[in-house]
């Protein structure tokens, strides 16, 4: 037979289960987001390390390269071989300037 004590302990046993239950979820989510931080700190590391290690280097030959002014573009040049490289959209922009300009020279030409 069941007793109100017996009852009580089950109620109690329940409670505890369902609070360690959520103490543990607690704990766990609490871990993951410091494993993912960590991840994030190291990954960020590791971009800044690669990133001084290839930092206005020539990918063809490995050696330095300058900033220099390219038809008001700024590319960078190789000292050693010579080659001249385009970050994003520098390309662009120099080839929209000579289209520009190729568009005065005819329309000075023509009187326009």
């Amino acid at each position: 037979m069941t007793t109100f004590e017996d009852i009580g302990k089950s109620k109690e046993a329940q409670w505890f289960n369902a609070h360690e239950r959520e103490l543990l979820k607690k704990a766990r989510e609490r871990k993951q987001g410091e494993l993912r931080k960590k991840q994030e700190t190291e990954e960020a590391a590791e971009r800044e390390k690669l990133k001084a290690q290839h930092w206005l280097r020539c990918p063809k030959c490995g050696h330095e390269m300058e900033e220099k002014t390219l038809e008001s573009i700024l590319v960078d040049e190789c000292g050693f071989c010579g080659g001249v490289y385009f970050d994003a959209g520098e390309l662009e922009q120099l080839f929209s300037k000579k289209i520009d300009d190729s568009r005065g020279f005819f329309k000075r030409l023509l009187g326009a």
